[in-house]
């Protein structure tokens, strides 16, 4: 997301370089929007 941004960075991508299987990811995150909630929130923890 850091690279190509978040609306040209899919699940797939993301999957790929966590090394996580499709199954792991869709476990956590139902969807693209509750993986990019939580990278927000991350990184918004990260500054405050």
């Amino acid at each position: 997301m850091y690279v190509k941004g978040v609306s040209l960075t899919t699940l797939d991508d993301v999957r790929a370089a966590s090394g996580t299987s499709k199954s792991q990811l869709y476990r956590h995150y139902p969807d693209k929007d509750a993986l990019v909630r939580d990278v927000v929130a991350l990184q918004a923890a990260d500054v405050l």
